[in-house]
């Protein structure tokens, strides 16, 4: 698990032992990547990326568009906005 952005709020709500501790109580990869960042953003009102690899797959999610990012899915480049490229 990799998390950017605001690193003090980050750091404040534990992104990404939230992330595992979900993951560990049998959440999905991509659901728990949500919540925890809905969560970061209730608690603190900041914005954080996060990027969580999994052993079946990969979830790739973050609150602001501006945080770029990229990602191959299905053979396909994508952009922060899901965009093909």
């Amino acid at each position: 698990i990799s998390a950017t952005g605001d690193g003090e709020a980050i750091l404040r709500v534990a992104l990404a032992r939230g992330i595992a501790a979900r993951v560990a109580a049998g959440l999905a990869i991509a659901a728990a990547v949500t919540a925890a960042l809905a969560e970061l953003r209730a608690v603190t009102g900041a914005t954080a990326g996060a990027i969580a690899v999994s052993a079946d797959g990969w979830a790739a999610l973050q609150l602001s568009p501006a945080m770029p990012i990229a990602a191959i899915v299905d053979g396909v480049a994508r952009d922060s906005m899901g965009r093909g490229a």
